[in-house]
This record gives C-alpha cells, structure tokens and sequence, in this order.
C-alpha cells in the first residue's frame, strides 16, 4: 500500500469481494463507465429519478439495492432452497453443511 490519493475506485471490486450479487456490481460498472464516459444525458437520467416509498415521495431515490431484480437465476434457486429449509428439524452442522453445498454451487457459477 502506497500512501495518497488513487488514480480510480475500488468501490466495485470491494463490493465484490464483499459478496455483493453480481447483479449489483454489473449495474454500478455500467453506471459507472456511463458516468466516466461524460455522457451528460445519461447523468441527468440518474439524477431526474422517480420518487420511492423509501423517500417518502420527498425527491429521488435510486433503488442501487434493489436484489430481488439483480439475482441471477442460481442465486434464486438457492434462495428458494434456502426458504424451504426447516430449520427448527436441523442439527447446526447441518445446516451449516446445507449452506456450504449453496455457497459452493454460486461460486463455482461465477
């Protein structure tokens, strides 16, 4: 690590790291190369947004969270696995073991 300032971002690839869908990190690297493109139409587009419940209708809100539109179709079967599972009937290895195997399958994906 080199002490000062940046020359880019890392946002993105952090959130990746993070574990972030990869829905999500696709759409900030395409907002993002629209907005390092200087496309200024595109920006006003980001800016000029509808408002969302989350706002309370009081100006725009960008939904960037919005996972249920961003997961891949993997990453909705293992939540389904997941919503399915009976815990209360399961030993902790166990599900600890059931979450793995998913873990194990969404990476293998990536």
């Amino acid at each position: 690590i080199i002490p000062g300032p940046a020359d880019q971002s890392y946002g993105i690839e952090v959130a990746k790291l993070a574990g972030f869908p990869a829905g999500v990190t696709r759409r900030a690297q395409e907002i993002l190369g629209h907005l390092e493109s200087g496309e200024d139409t595109y920006r006003q587009e980001l800016l000029v947004a509808e408002p969302t419940a989350l706002s309370g209708g009081k100006g725009a809100q960008l939904n960037f969270f919005d996972v249920a539109k961003a997961m891949t179709a993997e990453e909705e079967a293992a939540l389904g696995v997941i919503r399915e599972m009976n815990i209360n009937e399961m030993s902790p290895i166990e599900v600890m073991n059931e979450i793995d195997q998913l873990r194990k399958k969404l990476n293998d994906r990536r």
